[in-house]
């Protein structure tokens, strides 16, 4: 292999490399971006349960 061919292929490497960074890099905050709406999906939950018991207990106590 000569040096050009070296070099072509450096930058092959390099380029490959550039990509698979990226593609790293995107499916990360792919999914900070699913934990995000997770954690917020979670949020809603507790509140609608914890209304919900507030309430039972509510309706417990004027019984």
């Amino acid at each position: 292999m000569n040096e050009e061919q070296g070099n072509t292929l450096l930058d092959y490497i390099g380029v490959l490399s550039d990509s698979l960074t990226n593609g790293t890099n995107n499916l990360t905050e792919q999914l900070i971006n699913i934990i995000n709406a997770t954690n917020v999906l979670l949020g809603i939950a507790v509140s609608l349960v914890t209304f919900t018991i507030v309430k039972i207990i509510e309706i417990k106590k004027y019984q």
